[in-house]
């Protein structure tokens, strides 16, 4: 089934009616505000195996309702206005159930709880979380996003700015069980992210929390890849000593745990746009062309470490894709092509 939204209250409708119907879903959403419904978040509680896909930035073509999907995450507003969690995914933890959420911004989540103030979600067979603006969020334990188990869990493309974890447990907190895949956080911006522990001890982070667990059947493993953590409070990385963490070509200033590969990891001002809300590398930027390239030949059964990617679009989704000049950039956002200062017209 697919739902074409226009209003919060369609939103949820749409959202109990997928929960329930038999069928796999997509859930599109126009551009434009919605406000979660009263106190309450908006709920997501499968009750069935499916699979459920949601994105903003849809607008309609004369008498067709959702026809096409132009411009950025910022377009599409899920807003809590400082009351409660935006988006909460609630469900028997028997169900497997595959979740997108794409091209959306989740922004002034409140939680007073142990739940994440943006989106909370739990025990998911596959998450994926695309182009994804978590913005304001405050919470008691995690700011923007909590995932809480899961077999296969992908955050990419994502900027995560002025969120607020008041016990320093992160702006984004995943973890992941022996049972599962891992997770894979891959070409994400994480800025001027903050905690409110008053005394922080070594542990205080306000970037991003992963938690391995491993058991006598096996080990859970994470891929960080591509990010760009900057200015956040105390800790960009805290990575838990159990489990596989792969930590490649990401630029942050401050880390806990060693993790167990590390590589192409650099620590440099990023050099963004001056301008309010753009998240774009400047010429001269140490995140252009600084990424590592995603893997090209892909055996079956896939290894963990060669299962990942950033896609084809960075953040802004922009006309010139999620690669420029031959090699990704760091962060969420890709620089646009750089022109030669001293090419003419007698130049080849």
């Amino acid at each position: 089934a697919v739902f074409c939204v226009d209003s919060s209250a369609e939103l949820q409708s749409a959202f109990t009616t997928a929960a329930s119907n038999g069928q796999n879903d997509e859930i599109r959403i126009k551009q434009g505000d919605y406000l979660t419904p009263g106190v309450s978040p908006f709920i997501y509680s499968p009750a069935e195996n499916e699979t459920v896909e949601i994105s903003g930035g849809w607008s309609d073509f004369n008498q067709l309702q959702c026809f096409s999907q132009l411009g950025d995450p910022m377009d599409t507003t899920l807003d809590a206005e400082g009351i409660s969690t935006v988006l909460f995914v609630g469900y028997d933890e028997n169900i497997d159930f595959n979740l997108s959420i794409e091209n959306v911004s989740l922004v002034d989540g409140f939680s007073g709880t142990s739940n994440a103030a943006g989106l909370q979600i739990a025990n998911p067979h596959m998450l994926s979380v695309n182009r994804v603006y978590f913005v304001s969020n405050e919470g008691a334990q995690v700011s923007a996003l909590r995932v809480n188990g899961g077999d296969l869990v992908n955050i990419s493309n994502s900027v995560f700015m002025f969120n607020q974890s008041i016990a320093g447990e992160g702006t984004v907190n995943v973890r992941s069980d022996a049972d599962g895949i891992g997770h894979y956080f891959v070409n994400n911006t994480l800025i001027n992210n903050s905690h409110d522990v008053q005394s922080p001890t070594s542990e205080a982070t306000s970037g991003l929390y992963s938690r391995l667990n491993e058991d006598a059947n096996g080990e859970s493993q994470a891929m960080i890849i591509n990010n760009l953590f900057w200015d956040n409070e105390d800790l960009d990385l805290r990575l838990t000593a159990a489990g596989s963490h792969y930590v490649y070509n990401n630029n942050y200033q401050q880390r806990l745990g060693t993790g167990d590969f590390n590589s192409g990891n650099i620590s440099l001002a990023p050099q963004l746009s001056p301008l309010l809300l753009d998240f774009t590398p400047q010429p001269g930027s140490p995140l252009i062309n600084q990424g590592r390239s995603m893997p090209s030949l892909i055996p079956i059964p896939t290894p963990f470490e060669l299962g990942w990617s950033y896609g084809e679009e960075d953040f802004d989704g922009g006309i010139f894709g999620r690669v420029v000049d031959g090699r990704v950039d760091i962060g969420a956002v890709e620089a646009p092509p750089e022109v030669p200062i001293f090419k003419d017209g007698f130049e080849g």
